[in-house]
């Protein structure tokens, strides 16, 4: 099955000299098209500014057969949603980043994208009224840090979320 890149090649040929070709494909299909994309049964949108979370984030959950698109950050993240013309169906995002945060970043997403589930991510989030105002908006939270399955079952908890408003608050304790 052929695989679509948005990109271009570029050739240079001259006389008496090697002929090259450079290639140029966008970030988000190849971080998209790496290993188990084939298997792939939902995609996950990764944001956060700190490129080692991300990048692990990304690798953790392409080992558990998910397609990965990434973002170094919420304007990214909304520029990748509105070229990408595939199903995304999750947000994994950081809550705290520069230029817009994820909180924001999930609103936006979701009045596009209305099937979204959101997973925030967060080392600096304290019990209190943001926690219980995301709760009560069917997000799940991560507090980082986490291992790798703990970030695969809260997402299987976002993505297990029900629509219409019923939010499934799972009580700890």
């Amino acid at each position: 099955m052929p695989t679509k890149y948005n990109g271009q090649i570029l050739a240079e040929c001259e006389l008496d000299r090697r002929d090259a070709f450079k290639i140029h494909l966008t970030q988000a299909h190849i971080a998209g098209d790496q290993e188990n994309a084939a298997d792939a049964k939902q995609t996950v949108l990764v944001v956060d500014d700190d490129n080692e979370v991300r990048n692990l984030v990304a690798k953790g959950l392409r080992k558990r057969g998910y397609r990965i698109l990434t973002a170094a950050n919420g304007l990214q993240a909304l520029q990748l949603t509105e070229c990408h013309h595939g199903r995304i169906d999750a947000l994994v995002t950081d809550i705290n980043m520069p230029y817009l945060g994820g909180p924001e970043v999930a609103n936006r997403l979701t009045a596009i994208r209305p099937q979204l589930k959101v997973l925030f991510m967060s080392g600096c989030v304290h019990d209190g009224g943001e926690v219980t105002e995301l709760l009560a908006l069917g997000r799940v939270l991560l507090r980082k840090p986490f291992t790798l399955n703990e970030l695969w079952r809260k997402l299987q908890e976002a993505l297990c979320h029900v629509e219409a408003g019923e939010v499934l608050v799972q009580k700890q304790g």
